[in-house]
């Protein structure tokens, strides 16, 4: 169907939790399957073949023509924003406070809590970064085991795995940083995007430090997508998608008697999750302050056990604004730990403190405020803290096949113990720099498996799929950001867009 232009109304809804809808008027983009979708990504090149941006793009590769490709992505972008707006419905907020996305003071910010019954699932995937063919192997393998249906982004009601109990309820909970640093960031946005519209209940995406428009400028995904779509779309999807970051939770707590932090970086002593682990019917709380002030006050021990040097400001109650804040009388960041937060590997090492990146904590340091900030978190699921050299935090990833619980000898075991205290640092994908210069080409995921008692008591599986083995060639890799504030002028203006495509 030929189209002389397609007009595009992106508006801030403010019905319960703020959200985007798009309505496309004449023709609508692409019907893309999910088998269609998995084969066209596995062909395209790895990321560890080039170090040059390719302009690539499944969306274009099946849509016939980048017009066509932009408007599956908005299309997408309005199902995804539809869903999250059902989801955040305000009954089921702590209070009924919901982030107020027009206002500049709200960032968006929020904690979520998940519960499990005994024999419900949860596969957990670490840091993804533009590795679109790695994402696709472990839904290949989802599939097959039965854990999605066939030709489908929907998950199957019941289904084993390996042979293992049937769940009554299946979740992938995948634990942020989607984009930068490989080159199809959009790609893996788009295959969680219909993960999420497909299963709203069931798949939870937290939000990373580069689910962040400041570091997205600036180590790759904003670059790729200008690559790949029109200049006359690519700044207003841009936006969008810089907004919809606002609608990914900061921290999931997973359990029932007790829980699970789940996040992309580490501790935040800011927030106490006691209110929202309490409430019978919420399962969201806005998180617009962090408390550190009371808690360094309440639990002056904790202080004992902060590193030499720490910005004062780590150390005060703060508004948050944002993920990275920036001091205007001085040059310091102050970063949200949810995000940013980073554990020290050696079992004695003291605790250290990075200008815009924050405090990388002591097994001490976490022995102290975990339990202080509530003693039902008993463990910690992350990722974050990768790196192109093979350092200690590598060689325990690479060494424990994927997954290293900090602090304690290298497990290569299916099956891992979780103990109070514990933090396990889920490994980045493969097809990345990281995955050539640490010289693995395994993919790794785990499945979570509830039962009624503690988490304590719970099953957690560790599983590799080899998609390259060893490598040999080095390829440099930039280091993880500091968050230092980047001006990027006054074109985010979310209130209401309108966008004109010119298709041919």
């Amino acid at each position: 169907m030929k189209l002389n232009s397609l007009k595009i109304s992106l508006g801030l809804l403010l019905v319960g939790l703020n959200s985007f809808c798009a309505s496309a008027v004449g023709v609508t983009g692409v019907s893309i399957s999910f088998n269609q979708w998995i084969e066209t990504c596995q062909k395209l090149p790895k990321n560890r073949e080039t170090s040059i941006q390719t302009e690539k793009s499944a969306l274009v590769d099946l849509a016939g023509s980048k017009e066509r490709a932009q408007i599956a992505i908005l299309e997408t972008i309005q199902q995804f924003s539809n869903i999250m707006l059902q989801s955040h419905d305000k009954s089921q907020w702590i209070n009924g406070k919901v982030p107020n996305l027009s206002s500049k003071k709200s960032c968006g910010i929020y904690a979520q809590k998940l519960i499990l019954n005994s024999d419900d699932v949860v596969y957990v995937q670490g840091d993804l970064h533009g590795d679109i063919y790695s994402l696709t192997s472990f839904l290949k393998e989802l599939q097959v085991h039965g854990v999605l249906k066939p030709n489908s982004f929907e998950i199957a009601k019941a289904n084993s795995f390996f042979g293992l109990t049937k769940p009554k309820k299946t979740y992938l909970l995948f634990l942020g940083d989607y984009t930068d640093r490989g080159f199809y960031g959009l790609e893996v946005m788009y295959t969680l995007w219909r993960l999420k519209i497909a299963n709203p209940e069931q798949v939870v995406l937290v939000r990373g430090n580069h689910e962040d428009c400041k570091i997205a400028s600036q180590f790759g995904f904003w670059r790729e997508v200008q690559c790949k779509l029109d200049r006359s779309l690519s700044g207003p999807v841009l936006d969008v998608i810089t907004k919809m970051y606002e609608l990914l939770p900061a921290v999931l707590y997973v359990g029932n008697h007790d829980f699970i932090q789940c996040c992309h970086g580490g501790l935040e002593v800011g927030y106490c999750p006691t209110q929202l682990l309490n409430a019978a019917n919420q399962k969201y709380e806005l998180i617009n302050r962090l408390n550190r002030a009371v808690f360094f006050n309440r639990h002056s021990g904790a202080k004992d056990h902060m590193p030499i040097g720490v910005n004062p400001e780590e150390l005060q109650d703060i508004e948050l604004t944002c993920p990275c804040m920036e001091h205007r009388l001085s040059s310091r960041v102050t970063t949200l730990g949810f995000m940013w937060g980073d554990f020290q590997v050696g079992i004695h090492s003291p605790s250290s403190y990075a200008n815009g990146r924050g405090i990388c904590a002591s097994k001490a340091l976490t022995d102290v405020c975990l339990p202080a900030i509530d003693p039902r978190i008993k463990s910690i699921f992350r990722a974050h803290q990768h790196s192109g050299e093979l350092n200690s935090m590598m060689q325990g990833l690479v060494s424990s096949k994927g997954v290293f619980k900090l602090w304690h000898s290298y497990e290569t075991d299916l099956k891992r113990t979780i103990t109070n205290g514990s933090v396990f640092t889920f490994n980045v994908s493969p097809d990345s720099q990281y995955g050539v210069n640490c010289n693995y080409g395994f993919m790794t995921y785990g499945k979570l498996v509830a039962k009624s008692g503690s988490v304590e008591s719970w099953d957690l599986f560790v599983y590799n799929i080899d998609l390259f083995g060893g490598q040999h060639r080095l390829i440099s890799i930039e280091p993880e950001p500091i968050a230092a504030p980047i001006k990027l002028g006054n074109s985010s203006k979310y209130d209401q867009f309108h966008i004109l495509v010119e298709v041919g």
